[in-house]
């Protein structure tokens, strides 16, 4: 057993830094079919993620996507596909807005044959990273001379065609979402090489936004396929679905590797138990704020003895009821199937409008309380060279770690974590795998580890944390936070300077990735600061 010993944490007030606090997730599936040719009506919606419906790779794993509504086109000055243009000019106007592709769904379900060898997903991350990288061009008719940056058509005496398309700038895409769903049950196998896929994926783009969408019952205990089982499960018909459970392996293990987990809760008849269905989602996940609960304003499956046509639509009372409970609960939000295509004959600024309301019913469970000064904790560090030289090695997947932490007044305390899956078996990860231990445990204090080199540039990636955010920088006077994904967030700034006493004051300059920034200060008040005299890591 390993013991590192380290110097004082000085404990100051906490203060909730509220003023960059990111919205709950709001996500529509935008289909590549049934779009209007003017994206305008997009601009008064409040989703702030879109995924783009649907990618799909072939056996030669090269990838499409449905009706090219994320593959670049060939320049036509006169007509292109609608969804391309669509996205694009959208995400030119709005580019704080999340786009990301789907990949599967139950018409592209074959995708999943084709990552079965590591060759296979290298060449497809390899193919994926290329997407994520793709500067997408924007073309709009009737552009001004001010917008257009090149101008690709020409009147017949050489001036520029502004009622044409023309080249008015560049997009990229934010992120990716794997649409993990099959007629027939998923299998282990393609559980494992889906986390497989993710892993080299997030490895290669570790800033990029990966999402999993998945069957209403794919957390659900296995066990409830048979009819007699009840407890945990969300579907009780007579008749149980093949799916229930099918995806734990990929959600307890996907748990870091995803940010968000959106769940189809829906597609199930009326009785189904959506409540239930979230909660097994969020135990498998350990997160409830990364599980999105999944409402439609389309038609849904339903049992026949429930509906002779089955099928139904959700009233959208329900749909509202949802979407204030989510929120009401801790969960990360929800998202829309769909924009774009309607089984209802909705016009496009209706879905809009109807996904709006369901967002706004979000408001229930926010705080009305004042905004508060933000403030921030300074604690002493364990840096990455004790870590090496106690000879800890490779993280080993599955195994469960304790840490002791011995205080000044004897007292410990433990916390237990286990290393979920192969992404973080390398030794540089531990500081990361400790830190989120020490700050899921919601103790009063908090250690927060330094680079191989005991220095950083002063610009750090800010873990997603949702309660705390740990910051490690010797320049702990301008900490840059790269990070999309600050929700409630207290600040903890290492400090590397002289040791802390009551009354010492330090200030911290904070910019966020959208040029704004935030210059506080905080005073040491405790006359008896915590102390922790070890450190104890143990393998159960």
């Amino acid at each position: 057993m390993a013991i590192w010993k380290y110097t004082s944490i000085a404990l100051l007030s906490s203060v909730t830094l509220a003023a960059h606090s990111s919205e709950p997730i709001s996500t529509a599936y935008l289909t590549s079919w049934g779009l209007p040719e003017d994206a305008t009506a997009m601009e008064k919606s409040n989703a702030n993620h879109i995924l783009l419906s649907f990618g799909e790779w072939d056996a030669n794993l090269n990838i499409k996507t449905s009706d090219g509504i994320a593959t670049v086109p060939e320049y036509d000055p006169y007509w292109m596909q609608s969804g391309y243009i669509f996205w694009t000019q959208d995400k030119f106007k709005s580019p704080e807005r999340k786009y990301l592709i789907a990949f599967g769904g139950q018409t592209y379900e074959q995708i999943w044959d084709y990552i079965t060898t590591d060759e296979d997903r290298d060449i497809l991350v390899d193919k994926l990273v290329g997407v994520l990288d793709t500067k997408f061009p924007v073309y709009k008719k009737n552009a001004s001379p001010e917008e257009v940056l090149t101008c690709l058509d020409t009147n017949w005496d050489g001036s520029c065609n502004y009622s044409n398309y023309q080249f008015v700038g560049e997009v990229q895409l934010d992120g990716l979402d794997f649409d993990f769903e099959k007629a027939a049950r998923i299998t282990e196998e393609e559980n494992e090489n889906l986390i497989k896929l993710i892993s080299d994926l997030r490895q290669r783009k570790p800033d990029t936004i990966l999402s999993l969408t998945t069957y209403h019952v794919g957390a659900d205990p296995v066990n409830c396929a048979d009819n007699s089982v009840f407890e945990g499960c969300s579907y009780t018909e007579d008749q149980r679905s093949s799916h229930h459970g099918e995806v734990l392996p990929a959600l307890t293990q996907g748990k870091d590797l995803f940010d968000m987990f959106n769940v189809m809760a829906y597609d199930a008849g009326k009785n189904f138990d959506y409540k239930q269905a979230m909660k097994n989602y969020a135990q498998a996940v350990g997160d409830a704020s990364k599980v999105v609960l999944g409402v439609t304003i389309n038609a849904q499956w339903a049992p026949k003895d429930q509906d002779p046509r089955g099928n139904f639509v959700e009233t959208r009372e329900n749909n509202l009821e949802r979407g204030s409970w989510q929120s009401t609960n801790g969960y990360g939000g929800t998202f829309v199937w769909a924009f774009g295509a309607s089984t209802e004959n909705l016009s496009f600024s209706d879905q809009v409008d109807y996904y709006n309301a369901v967002i706004q019913a979000y408001g229930d469970n926010v705080s009305t309380d004042p905004v508060l000064e933000p403030a921030f904790n300074v604690y002493s560090r364990v840096d990455q060279k004790l870590l090496n030289r106690n000879g800890l090695g490779e993280p080993a997947p599955g195994n469960l770690y304790h840490i002791d932490f011995v205080l000044n007044d004897d007292t410990v305390d433990t916390v237990s974590f286990d290393i979920s899956n192969v992404y973080w078996t390398k030794p540089w990860r531990w500081t990361v795998i400790l830190a989120r231990a020490v700050n899921n445990a919601n103790l009063d204090y908090a250690f927060v580890t330094s680079n191989e080199d005991n220095e950083n540039t002063g610009e750090i990636l800010a873990s997603g944390y949702r309660n705390k955010l740990v910051i490690d920088s010797n320049q702990v006077s301008n900490v840059i936070i790269r990070s999309e994904n600050i929700v409630n967030l207290d600040i903890d700034a290492a400090y590397t300077g002289t040791t802390l006493t009551s009354g010492d004051t330090l200030t911290l300059k904070v910019n966020f990735t959208d040029g704004t920034s935030l210059d506080f200060s905080d005073t040491v008040t405790s006359s008896s600061p915590v102390v922790i005299k070890s450190i104890q890591l143990g393998n159960e």
